[in-house]
């Protein structure tokens, strides 16, 4: 495992890559938003139960192979619980600074 830091906002762990559309519910989600932070230059992230989720495809706007990968989750931000996100980001503590 190979960490990745953006500037001590969130630190992702990642272990690997799934395959198009395997990523799936508020997980899947926090799996794509830290591939996604790994991947690029990002400074910092927000997160609110009050807002929608950012968009993943809109943060990946300016890598096309991961945009393209991103989009084939086929993600439903409006069904996705933002507060059970929240939560799996920071379960272990790692995630959240």
């Amino acid at each position: 495992m190979k960490p990745f830091g953006t500037g001590g906002d969130i630190v992702a762990i990642l272990s690997g890559e799934r395959s198009k559309g395997e990523w799936a519910g508020e997980s899947g989600y926090r799996n794509c938003l830290l591939v996604a932070m790994a991947r690029m230059r990002i400074a910092k992230i927000e997160l609110s139960a009050d807002v929608p989720l950012p968009s993943l495809e809109g943060l990946a706007a300016t890598r096309p192979e991961t945009l393209e990968w991103i989009k084939a989750q086929g993600f439903q931000y409006d069904k996705l619980d933002r507060v059970t996100i929240i939560r799996v980001l920071g379960r272990d503590g790692r995630y959240i600074a």
